[in-house]
């Protein structure tokens, strides 16, 4: 699990799949904080250059903390590095261990809000992965697909379905409930152009104690 949490992290944060607020299928915006001690658990599964096998995290919403000068929303994982996230809209930072950045992301990931059907658009950064320094320049085209039921082993909840498609050669899907607002499943995709080969992670949500502030 600690070899293949960090690349979970990264996927999700170059598919943006978190946010801090909640949003109704007219795309109307209603803060909703989530509250702290709130958490989620996940089912991974892994082929190809991801790995063979299955496993769990558990995500838990930690305080509020000051990084660089900024507060930010913070997300502890039973196993593997702290996710760092702007606290209203949700875009990934940073991911760290304590106070030392493993990967950041120059702006943060995030997507276009509000969400509707058939919205598409463009999205540039630059990655950087500390323990090599090396930064990436990704960028990405995202389109909502469809506003959908979604049946996890967490129950059956409404959620965008969002597509990510990238220059690193990464395809993802992924279903995202603005109520909850977390991400439900996600088919994260990498093609025969990723620099690892291709492979296949799918996560779904089987269990959550998300409660609001």
């Amino acid at each position: 699990m600690a070899r293949t949490f960090p690349s979970l992290c990264i996927a999700a944060a170059l598919a943006a799949s978190t946010c801090a607020f909640a949003e109704d299928a007219e795309g109307n915006i209603r803060v909703s904080t989530v509250a702290v001690g709130s958490s989620f658990v996940r089912s991974i599964q892994d082929s190809g250059s991801y790995g063979n096998g299955s496993s769990t995290v558990t995500l838990t919403r930690q305080p509020n903390r000051e990084w660089k000068g900024q507060t930010v929303g913070v997300w502890t994982a039973s196993a593997g590095p702290t996710v760092l996230i702007h606290p209203v809209h949700g875009a990934f930072h940073a991911f760290v261990n304590g106070d030392q950045p493993v990967v950041t992301f120059e702006p943060a990931a995030g997507w276009e809000w509000p969400l509707k059907v058939g919205k598409s658009w463009t999205r540039k950064l630059t990655m950087t992965t500390h323990a090599t320094n090396q930064s990436v320049p990704v960028e990405a085209q995202i389109t909502v697909e469809a506003y959908e039921d979604v049946t996890t082993s967490g129950g059956t909840f409404k959620a965008w379905r969002v597509r990510s498609v990238d220059n690193l050669g990464n395809d993802d899907v992924n279903w995202v409930n603005t109520d909850l607002t977390i991400m439900l499943k996600q088919k994260l995709t990498r093609t025969d152009k990723h620099a690892a080969g291709p492979g296949v992670r799918q996560t779904e949500l089987l269990s959550q104690s998300i409660r609001h502030e």
